[in-house]
């Protein structure tokens, strides 16, 4: 009687085993799909800082670019390119004077 006690014993040990792995299983599974989805957002968020980040980038193009400059110069100070008439060029560098 002793022997088929251990039997019984080892078997459902085995049985216990089989049954925590197939827990740990399934907690491994749900644990991947919730860090899946963790990634899928953080894909998401990387792209939106990309496009955000490329559309800074082309409005300091514009900001810094001479036309930029030249249309706010021209609209709010009232600036506008002299006749070549009125242009006096002096030259620092005359050695005749």
């Amino acid at each position: 009687m002793k022997q088929s006690n251990k039997w019984y014993r080892r078997a459902f040990f085995l049985f216990l085993l089989v049954c925590l792995s197939g827990l740990g299983e399934v907690y491994l599974e749900h644990q991947k799909r919730i860090l899946f989805i963790e990634y899928q957002g953080l894909i998401k968020e990387r792209d939106a800082l990309k496009t955000e980040w490329k559309r800074i980038q082309v409005e300091l193009s514009e900001l810094s670019s001479g036309l930029r400059l030249e249309d706010i110069a021209r609209s709010k100070v009232n600036m506008s390119i002299p006749n070549p008439s009125e242009i006096n060029i002096i030259d620092l560098n005359d050695s005749s004077k």
